[in-house]
């Protein structure tokens, strides 16, 4: 199974998010469930990059990925580029939750964490 949780800032916007796992929906290199999240979720990634890091520069990357895990990180944004993020990760959030309702819900757990609010 694949889970993926994801933490939203006060504005909505997804501050971090982590998936690991993989799906077992069909054996590796065949499993069209992994393809589909692996999909939505480097394409947010990807959109994102190009928001804060046009020059593709290594020092700037907020992912890692590795076999059956990703996570990413929000640096800190202009108001600007904030708001430019939020619908991109409202739609992979919708995307994730779109696969998980096709495909059955125990191939892809989708989890929101509580947000912490600095006092």
């Amino acid at each position: 199974m694949v889970e993926v949780r994801f933490q939203r800032a006060p504005d909505g916007l997804v501050e971090r998010f982590e998936a690991r796992g993989h799906a077992g929906y069909a054996r590796a290199g065949r499993d069209i469930v992994c393809s589909a999240v692996t999909a939505v979720l480097f394409t947010a990634v990807g959109y994102a990059e190009s928001v804060y890091n046009p020059e593709g520069l290594p020092e700037k990357v907020r992912y890692k990925d590795a076999d059956g895990f990703l996570v990413w990180e929000c640096p800190e944004l202009s108001e600007a580029d904030r708001q430019k993020l939020i619908p991109v990760f409202d739609a992979m959030i919708l995307g994730l939750r779109q696969i998980r309702e096709n495909a059955g819900k125990r191939y892809l757990v989708v989890n929101e964490l509580e947000v912490r609010l600095n006092d």
